[in-house]
């Protein structure tokens, strides 16, 4: 048998190994960036590679943005949302599908500083701002 009469198997064996190879390729590579999802109830993050967060509207206690170090290069800076407690919600690439209808909406809560906004996207020394916290 030559390897004309061959290629046909060939083509199958290399076929089932991509779509075997699929689901670590997704993993280990990511299918794109982020999504950002605003609904009535709150916000949910949907990662590159698979990762889910949300949390609630009346969840939210506050909002942080934590600016990239100076020698991470094109690492994002990150919205962190979250509870009272500071242990739970989203943490969102500044990069993510969807940020600039979330940024829309939180800009409307009452006390948000958008100032401190630029000044924490402009910064380079890897710091936490506090962007707004929830009245008491």
């Amino acid at each position: 048998m030559g390897w004309i009469e061959r290629l046909p198997l060939l083509a199958f064996i290399l076929a089932t190994v991509v779509l075997l190879a699929l689901p670590w390729l997704r993993a280990r590579f990511g299918e794109g960036h982020d999504q950002v999802v605003l609904d009535p109830q709150g916000i949910s993050r949907r990662g590159a590679r698979g990762a889910r967060e949300r949390i609630e509207w009346n969840a939210l206690d506050s909002v942080v943005l934590v600016s990239p170090g100076p020698d991470t290069g094109m690492e994002p800076a990150y919205w962190l949302l979250l509870d009272a407690s500071g242990r739970h919600g989203c943490a969102i690439p500044d990069d993510a599908d969807g940020l600039e209808a979330l940024k829309a909406r939180l800009h409307a809560l009452p006390g948000y500083r958008t100032s401190r906004e630029a000044t924490a996207l402009a910064d380079r020394g890897q710091r936490r701002f506090e962007l707004w916290r929830r009245p008491a």
